[in-house]
């Protein structure tokens, strides 16, 4: 079992997983991660390369409809997906009117 290196507990939060579906199946994807109350803030899925734009993958925290609507209008041509970390096993969702955009 691997630790990370900013948490004292084990644990594989899945997100290693996630990035590995999406690296295969191709394309650019912007992932919106909801988080359920009660989240662990150490157990953090949202991390992106210093270039955004040019990032395979681009995550982002659930600001709400309004706002997740700004960042699928910026990122538009990428695969749109909804994640909940927090329930098990997370699963990777389409995002509801964002897919394919």
């Amino acid at each position: 079992m691997t630790l990370a290196w900013w948490s004292l507990v084990p644990g594989d939060s899945g997100r290693a997983e996630i990035v590995r579906q999406l690296e295969t199946s191709g394309g650019r994807h912007l992932v919106i991660v909801h988080y359920l109350p009660g989240h662990d803030p150490h157990q953090e899925w949202v991390s992106n390369d210093a270039d955004i734009d040019r990032s395979t993958i681009v995550w982002a925290r659930d600001m709400g409809a309004g706002q997740n609507r700004e960042l699928v209008d910026y990122f538009r041509g990428r695969r749109i997906w909804l994640i909940e970390p927090d329930r098990t096993p997370p699963q990777l969702l389409p995002y509801p009117g964002g897919a394919g955009l």
